[in-house]
């Protein structure tokens, strides 16, 4: 966030951390359909959608937008696409406020610099 100019733009992306997602990402997808390589995925790095807006906050990010991501149909292979949930996988942008105050906290009125 440090380097992001005030209005700056952050892509974010992660596995949630879930049961759930533990099970669809190294049970089912490195183990069974060996869409990846075992051990592809470290369930020690998921971060759960609201911990990651936490981080960002504290960081002085507020997040514009947001969406689950996942697989969406099949064409020699699963095709990924944004899905309501964010229970397994997610991604979002997340812009860089005025400067965070020393505690980390966002403005009051979240407000946003162009």
């Amino acid at each position: 966030a440090r380097v992001l100019k005030p209005g700056g733009q952050l892509y974010f992306s992660s596995i949630a951390r879930n049961r759930l997602a533990r099970w669809i990402m190294i049970n089912l997808a490195e183990n069974i359909l060996r869409l990846v390589p075992q051990g592809t995925h470290d369930p020690d790095k998921f971060i759960g959608f609201d911990q990651m807006r936490e981080i960002l906050t504290r960081h002085g990010l507020m997040t514009t937008a947001s969406s689950g991501i996942g697989p969406t149909g099949w064409r020699r292979g699963p095709t990924f696409g944004s899905l309501p949930l964010k229970s397994v996988m997610y991604h979002g942008i997340a812009v860089r406020c005025h400067q965070p105050s020393k505690r980390g906290e966002l403005p009051a009125d979240g407000t946003v610099l162009n």
